[in-house]
């Protein structure tokens, strides 16, 4: 199919139910899935800091792919 891009919301991680949950459902459906943890959050810290653009933010964080 393809691949779906998740990331997660300020109060959680790529572990959470929510996400775990579309990701079994994409996968079930034959999509390749992503899931991206937050560089605020791989640095150890509990709240983000103002963004300046998830642009910049998700080009640093995610692999290059024909398909996303």
């Amino acid at each position: 199919m393809g691949t779906l891009l998740l990331g997660h919301g300020a109060g959680g991680g790529i572990e959470a139910p929510d996400l775990l949950a579309a990701t079994d459902a994409a996968v079930a459906g034959g999509w390749r899935v992503l899931r991206v943890e937050q560089p605020w959050r791989v640095a150890g810290k509990r709240v983000a800091a103002a963004p300046r653009g998830w642009t910049r933010a998700g080009r640093r964080s995610t692999p290059a792919s024909p398909t996303c």
